[in-house]
């Protein structure tokens, strides 16, 4: 079970920064929430390459503007490469 801390940050998909990630996870929050319907898992990836020790956690990709095959390969690579730090509703 993945341990999301006592306090997080929810934003937008597209809303946090690298560097303004490092400064959450500076402040002590566990996890970023990021909210909306990705039709990228890009911006997790800057998220988590970013940062050592916060958990990066997605919503649900919609189907009517996702490529179900390309998400699904972002997500698996995000699974391997991020084995800790990544989490995923779909998860």
């Amino acid at each position: 079970m993945t341990d999301f801390g006592n306090y997080g940050v929810w934003a937008g998909f597209s809303a946090i920064s690298p560097d303004q990630a490092r400064q959450i996870e500076k402040l002590g929050y566990g996890t970023i929430w990021l909210g909306g319907s990705p039709t990228s898992l890009a911006p997790v990836r800057k998220l988590l390459a970013g940062t050592e020790t916060v958990h990066v956690a997605t919503g649900i990709a919609a189907i009517w503007n996702t490529d179900a095959a390309e998400i699904a390969k972002q997500y698996r690579e995000l699974e391997s490469d991020f084995p800790v730090g990544f989490c995923s509703a779909w998860a």
